[in-house]
């Protein structure tokens, strides 16, 4: 009494196509994933991304809203019981419509004698152009263009730039340059931001490794990739990951001084195969950010000034930081009462110089190092 009697079996209602993916739908993306933060939407968060991108019916022109929106932190990939890396999904998806004007922009910075001149003119002239009057000018000058790159991009008059480099990393320091002849056993890939911007990263970075003995040597290199896969050029990634693998693989460690460009670095494996696969693997074990090498065995020479300002620490990733999430960091940050934000990533000092305005100074980790020593 009580028990139905059925003749269909148990497994006609099992979703085996569901079955067959390997995310799990535990959620613990969507707690990470800094887009859902602001949305609130499933449609709008990693587990929703993954049903969309790995559906039977994917079509971009539907689904575009959502390809477009991720912002390829990797929080997902790290979080992920299964190892599932949504991010890399959108960026596949990404890659079948990838972005031209972006595609202009890394086509023309990959000719170092055409866009290092206009980095270096652009940091001399800088005083004239970054001023409220020329900047407005600016915005409403590049708005028609940069809605080619994204429908909401554009270059706000009231946004803190970088300073530009009069004089790249790479000539301050031309003794340690490869072209120059230096020769030892550790490099420095320094990637872009260090190279063009006046931000001190670079020049901290090898200040604290000559601290501890180390002169580096910085080898010839390519953009480590990360911003031309967010865009979909991914030949051009893997042209550079060849570049700088052949470029790195005869150092013993590898150093650098980027969250982005560390992570670009250990990823090479995925992009090629074979014997080029093996030597990627190589280069990936060597390479090491600035606070990894010396937490482990780079640090020779103790720091002996304390700093006398409170310093609270923001973990790098490559988010770019919506206005809800911000207010919160920001809080948390005057809450903290802390008078310094340390960060590991360039990319995350412009973010974080945007959100706080002035109200709490942003260093590089190594930069309170070198500062440290003096």
């Amino acid at each position: 009494p009580g028990v139905k009697i059925s003749t269909t079996p148990f497994t006609e209602h099992i979703d085996y196509v569901r079955l067959s993916k390997p995310c799990a739908t535990c959620g613990k993306c969507n707690a990470v994933c800094p887009v859902y933060d602001v949305f609130q939407s499933e449609d709008m968060s990693s587990r929703g991304w993954f049903e969309i991108v790995t559906a039977p019916g994917y079509e971009y022109l539907n689904s575009k809203r959502v390809v477009e929106a991720c912002v390829n932190c990797k929080s997902c990939r790290t979080i992920c019981p299964a190892g599932v890396d949504v991010s890399d999904l959108i960026l596949q998806r990404r890659a079948e419509h990838p972005n031209k004007l972006a595609g202009a922009i890394f086509a023309w910075q990959g000719r170092p004698w055409l866009f290092e001149p206009f980095i270096k003119l652009m940091g001399r002239t800088q005083g004239l152009w970054d001023r409220p009057l020329p900047r407005k000018l600016l915005e409403l000058g590049f708005a028609p263009v940069l809605r080619f790159l994204a429908p909401t991009a554009k270059l706000p008059a009231d946004m803190v730039l970088p300073r530009l480099a009069p004089r790249l990393l790479r000539e301050r320091h031309a003794e340690l340059t490869e072209e120059q002849g230096h020769q030892g056993p550790v490099a420095y890939f320094h990637g872009c931001a260090a190279n063009y911007f006046m931000d001190g990263v670079g020049d901290a970075v090898i200040a604290v490794l000559r601290k501890n003995g180390i002169e580096p040597v910085l080898p010839r290199q390519q953009c480590s990739g990360t911003p031309i896969e967010t865009y979909g050029h991914l030949e051009r990634v893997k042209t550079y990951a060849r570049f700088n693998v052949a470029s790195l693989s005869r150092y013993e460690k590898i150093v650098t001084g980027c969250a982005s460009c560390t992570l670009s670095l250990k990823d090479y494996p995925k992009w090629l195969q074979g014997e080029e696969r093996k030597k990627a693997e190589a280069v990936a074990g060597k390479v090491k950010h600035i606070s990894e090498f010396l937490a482990g065995e780079g640090l020779k020479v103790r720091p002996t000034k304390p700093c006398p300002k409170t310093v609270t620490y923001h973990s790098s990733c490559h988010l770019r930081a919506a206005q809800k999430i911000f207010e919160r960091k920001r809080a948390a940050i005057r809450d903290s009462g802390a008078q310094v934000v340390a960060t590991s990533c360039p990319a995350c000092m412009i973010q974080l110089e945007n959100g706080l305005r002035g109200e709490v100074d942003v260093r590089h980790i190594a930069e309170l190092l070198r500062e440290a020593y003096e």
